[in-house]
């Protein structure tokens, strides 16, 4: 093995690595090992977040230390803990006759295929600590891949913070077709991936790798749908189809924001579109509408945070009356800003319309609407008195009615401004 000292220690990792010392007895120190991404973001000096361990340590005696047995389908037994540091550690127990080395060989790429001992002693069979520097992805060996096809996709969502599929790598996802093996892995697998790629600074390259490389049909059949339905109108969206003008959006979304909600949203802004009937395109009249509901179905298929659901229907179904928003009448305004409040998306809707439009501040006063339509009874000076003299059907509509008087004085004062 590789193996070299390393002589300073960040205090992120410094920290680490008292944590870990303080989980375990003295004695099993010089038996674990610190692997895979942890030693990753060391060596380039970022903070350590994820820990991974790999132990010879028995796994009765990592049960004794209140550690938790997950036995996964092929992988080695893996045991984990809470912890307030780390939210969770993991412990991978190395085989009967398996080697650290035989561990680190059976990894994904070999920049994730360095061990570090708790004494800082870096580990590097591979040569992982040369591509690094270079942010180089390069497989472990030719089954890398095969052994676990969704590495792809951790690939793609490397390469949205700015690494590059070395040659080896590329030509190992070239070779053969994945779709029925990816089939049988789970689709939140998948989802993880792509959710942590829209954090990259470049997150729309996981989604142009998937059409590029042909991958992940099976997971979200819809880009590959996006391809073939025109964006609108030529003289709107000239020749983009709904993927182009999909990833442009997204582009410009991680500009201005760097929630990986929004930016998702953003790239899944039109997917109703891809319900618009083949007799109607290029125009998609009603596709918000239609665009509630399936994206609802697609993010529940591929089993995204019920808070990512709903910001993504939510942008599916506002966007466009937001795009006209220079057309609204006061009252259409506030109707929209409580629609937008009460789904989470206020904040984003201008960013999201600016996104899709690729047009600056689009909806001037858009915080003045929401200011009104957020206001309770009490903020707008409506008694409790004056609400129990009406009937419960009809409180919420005077509520409304003093949010318009409020909001229309509000403009007029930023007019006179």
């Amino acid at each position: 093995m590789n193996d070299c000292h390393c002589n300073t220690f960040s205090k992120s990792a410094a920290d680490a690595i008292a944590t870990i010392r303080g989980l375990f007895p003295n004695d099993l120190h010089n038996r674990l090992y610190l692997v895979g991404g942890s030693v990753r973001d060391h060596v380039m000096g970022h903070p350590v977040c994820d820990v991974d361990l790999v132990t010879d340590v028995p796994g009765e005696q990592l049960v004794e230390l209140h550690f938790q047995h997950v036995q996964g389908k092929s992988a080695p037994p893996i045991y984990f803990k809470s912890n307030s540091r780390f939210g969770k550690l993991d412990v991978t127990v190395l085989e009967h006759g398996q080697s650290l080395e035989d561990d680190l060989l059976r990894r994904d790429f070999r920049c994730n295929a360095i061990a570090m001992t708790l004494d800082g002693i870096l580990i590097d069979p591979l040569g992982g600590l040369y591509d690094i520097p270079n942010k180089q992805l390069i497989p472990c060996s030719s089954q890398s891949i095969i052994d676990d096809p969704i590495r792809m996709f951790r690939a793609f969502r490397f390469e949205s913070f700015g690494w590059r599929i070395a040659p080896e790598l590329d030509t190992a996802i070239k070779e053969r077709s994945w779709e029925v093996q990816l089939a049988t892995i789970s689709v939140e697998r998948f989802s993880r991936e792509m959710f942590k790629a829209m954090s990259g600074d470049s997150p729309d390259i996981f989604f142009s790798q998937m059409i590029g490389q042909s991958v992940g049909r099976c997971y979200l059949p819809e880009i590959f749908q996006m391809q073939e339905v025109p964006a609108g109108p030529a003289k709107y969206h000239g020749e983009d189809s709904v993927f182009t003008h999909s990833l442009n959006a997204l582009r410009r979304m991680s500009v201005f924001a760097n929630d990986p909600v929004v930016r998702l949203a953003a790239f899944f802004h039109d997917l109703g579109k891809l319900t618009t009937p083949q007799e109607m395109l290029p125009s998609h009249i009603g596709h918000d509408k239609a665009g509630e509901p399936f994206s609802r179905a697609v993010c529940g298929r591929l089993k995204l945070p019920a808070s990512c659901v709903r910001v993504v229907a939510a942008t599916n179904a506002l966007h466009l009356v937001a795009g006209r928003w220079h057309e609204l009448k006061p009252t259409t305004k506030l109707k929209l800003a409580r629609r937008s409040l009460k789904r989470g998306i206020a904040p984003w809707l201008p960013l999201i319309v600016s996104a899709d439009r690729n047009i600056d501040n689009p909806m001037p006063g858009w915080e003045l609407a929401c200011q009104s339509a957020g206001m309770s009874a009490t903020d707008l000076g409506i008694t409790s008195e004056a609400l129990d003299e009406i009937p419960p059907s009809e409180r919420q509509r005077l509520i409304e009615q003093f949010q318009m008087k409020h909001y229309m004085n509000m403009i007029t004062r930023a007019g006179d401004d």
